[in-house]
């Protein structure tokens, strides 16, 4: 499968993707880094990260199961909508805020929604995630969404079938925002 989302990171996604990384505890930042030599072969893993015999036998476990990674990926659909994540990203830093924060918001600038439900896992996504209530989109970001996945778009087959009625044409109209 082939998508944006498999070249490098630049510019502004590259840097906050550096900050959060040197946010991580020296354990996280070592694993991460283990992982990555193991999974593409780019220094003898054992002999560069393990400190014992347990942790020599974790990256034997882990080298055995980024061998089947070929495989796992062979099963992800190449419809997946995967390919989406970079140009949002893009549009999101564009307009000044996370992809967190833009997938927040984008739902309310639709009159069909009056609430967004959302979860998070640590407390520095929450914050993220606050730091966006009250965002509202401009006409000219939800236009760029829309031109990465026009709106009744199907991104996954799986959903295809039955029609939802906020989706159909006229209903498709945006609430008008003042934009600040």
């Amino acid at each position: 499968m082939t998508t944006r989302t498999s070249q490098p990171a630049g510019g502004v996604l590259l840097i906050a993707e550096m900050k959060e990384f040197a946010s991580f505890s020296k354990a996280t930042q070592r694993y991460l880094r283990r992982s990555l030599d193991i999974a593409f072969g780019r220094t003898d893993p054992i002999a560069t990260w393990a400190r014992d015999e347990a942790e020599a036998a974790s990256i034997r476990a882990q080298g055995r199961f980024y061998k089947q990674l070929d495989h796992l990926r062979l099963q992800v659909p190449d419809d997946s909508g995967l390919d989406m994540i970079e140009p949002l990203s893009g549009i999101a830093s564009e307009a000044g805020m996370s992809l967190a924060q833009m997938a927040l918001a984008f739902p309310l600038a639709h009159p069909g929604v009056t609430g967004v439900n959302f979860g998070v896992r640590n407390m520095r996504q929450f914050n993220d995630a606050k730091s966006g209530f009250g965002l509202r989109l401009s006409h000219d970001v939800l236009d760029a969404i829309d031109a990465c996945n026009p709106p009744g778009s199907i991104v996954d087959e799986a959903d295809r079938g039955w029609i939802m009625p906020w989706m159909a044409p006229e209903a498709r109209r945006r609430q008008p925002f003042p934009v600040a």
